[in-house]
Parts: C-alpha cells; structure tokens; sequence
C-alpha cells in the first residue's frame, strides 16, 4: 500500500511538473489518524497470511499492537486523546513555504483547509448556495504558517466524535471519552500523561462549559453530552 501510494504521488508530481503547475499548486497530504485498537469480526478474519489483504479479509490488530503502534501518545482512533487525534501533515508549496523540510508545531485542524483555499484564491465564501444557508467557515487560515509565523485564530479548537470530544486553547487541552473530563497542557505533557483536572478545576469547568456551548451550537440533539 505505501509503495503504491508512493507510485501514484510521483505521478501526479510529474503531471504538474509537465504542465508547469507545479509550483504554483500547494500539496498537503495527511496521514489516516490514530491506530485502530478495534478487533475484527470473526467471520471476515482471514485464516492464513497469503488471504491478508482479499476482498473479505479484515485485519486489525487489537489494542495491545495499537498501542505499540501509537507509542507515545495516549489511546487510539476514535478517542480524543492525541493517540486519536493526533495527525502529521506534510505541506509542500515552491517559493512559498520558507522553512522547507523543517517542523511547524501549532497545531491545526482540517476545518483550517477551507480558510486556507479561499485566502490563498482570493475568493469569497459564500453565505448561501441554491437559496439555503450554509455553514459559515470554521477554521483559520494556515497561510502564516508557511513563513513560520503564529497561526491568526480567534477561537480555540472544539470537535466531537462518538463517545469522545474536546477542545484546545493555546496548549491547555480539555478532552474527555464517554463521561470523564482530563486536563493537559500539551506543551509540557505532549503524551497526556498528567491530568491537571483536579489541580486546575476552575479551569477545567470553564472549557467544559464552553465546550457545550459550542456543542448546542452545531448539534440538533444534545442527548449525548456530557
């Protein structure tokens, strides 16, 4: 799978370069997030190694490898912890982007996409499209980020998948999977391993309040709130 991932890049590299876009086109390309912790249905399992991969093969490798796979953060996909969460990006833009095969370590979110495209464009989000309202634009454009410099956003980060969701001010983290609430400052404890929720509560309560806030915002149903 890498190697044909690997081919089918090169490919479009090449076609860019032939029609002479390729500088003039910015390329992000992001991992899959989180190993998956989840076992496979029985019925799908393939028996032997030579049937790994066929159509009806399903192959995961349960917690205790996704563990090892995600070291050293904290769980797995579908939690939102930054073993589920958490992403690398890779940015490429010719004469554009200054830092070239350096590390940009503000963390950005995939709603930051759209702000980018339009800024980047000069275009304008529209407000309506077929006479309905549409969701106004979430996210920050990353643009500052291709000269290093901090990342304009004026609002922290808020999501919510499943059993699990949080939000992130800065480098203070409040995530939470089912009921329970952490606390993190990522900056000093990048692999979540101090909760902070009962020396900050304060804190804590308030980005949990916001978080719901938020929540009632972009949800019809607020039956699974924590």
């Amino acid at each position: 799978m890498i190697d044909r991932v690997d081919q089918n890049i090169g490919r479009l590299l090449d076609k860019l370069e032939q029609q002479g876009e390729l500088d003039n086109t910015l390329i992000l390309f992001a991992s899959d997030n989180g190993a998956c912790a989840e076992g496979a249905p029985t019925r799908v399992r393939s028996e032997d190694i030579q049937d790994f991969g066929a159509v009806a093969s399903y192959e995961t490798v349960g917690e205790d490898w996704a563990t090892v796979q995600n070291t050293p953060l904290r769980y797995w996909k579908n939690w939102s912890h930054e073993g589920g969460i958490c992403t690398p990006l890779i940015a490429q833009w010719t004469g554009y982007i200054v830092n070239t095969g350096g590390f940009y370590r503000q963390p950005i979110h995939f709603i930051d996409f759209m702000s980018t495209f339009v800024e980047i464009a000069g275009a304008s989000y529209p407000q309506t499209y077929n006479a309905e309202k549409i969701t106004p634009m979430q996210g920050a454009a990353i643009v500052p980020s291709f000269r290093g410099e901090s990342i304009r956003r004026g609002k922290p980060l808020f999501w919510e998948w499943r059993k699990g969701g949080g939000m992130r001010v800065d480098d203070t983290k409040a995530v939470f999977y089912e009921k329970e609430w952490d606390l993190y400052d990522i900056e000093s404890d990048r692999t979540e391993t101090r909760n902070l929720a009962e020396e900050e509560p304060e804190m804590l309560n308030s980005m949990q309040a916001k978080w719901r806030r938020w929540y009632k915002s972009v949800k019809d149903s607020v039956d699974l709130m924590p």
